[in-house]
């Protein structure tokens, strides 16, 4: 069990003042400059899913990465909540391995 096993239950309530949509907005604004149509957004560190989430319904194929399965599974939660077609990987960052193409990352 890692470190995040309680922090993960609470991580939405303690940034619940971060605008999620407005930085979707603002990633969104600037990765519609230099890639014109959508393409396959990995969400590095994504947490609980709160921007994959944003972003995924911006029309983004979304892959959601991030070392903590407590995180992940407050994201899955809400992917199962949404519907979006989101894909969540448990992986360490530092040792990534996408199995393919990305084409931009946040």
């Amino acid at each position: 069990m890692s470190s995040y096993h309680k922090f993960a239950q609470y991580y939405d309530i303690l940034t619940s003042n971060i605008d999620y949509q407005k930085h979707a907005d603002y990633y969104d604004n600037i990765i519609s400059q230099h890639m014109p149509d959508k393409g396959i957004l990995l969400d590095l560190a994504c947490g609980t899913g709160s921007l994959s989430e944003a972003m995924a319904k911006k029309g983004y194929d979304v892959i959601g990465v991030d070392l903590s399965e407590e995180m992940l599974s407050v994201a899955l939660d809400k992917k199962f909540d949404s519907g979006l077609p989101i894909q969540y990987l448990c992986q360490d960052m530092c040792k990534l391995d996408m199995y393919g193409t990305i084409d931009v990352t946040i």
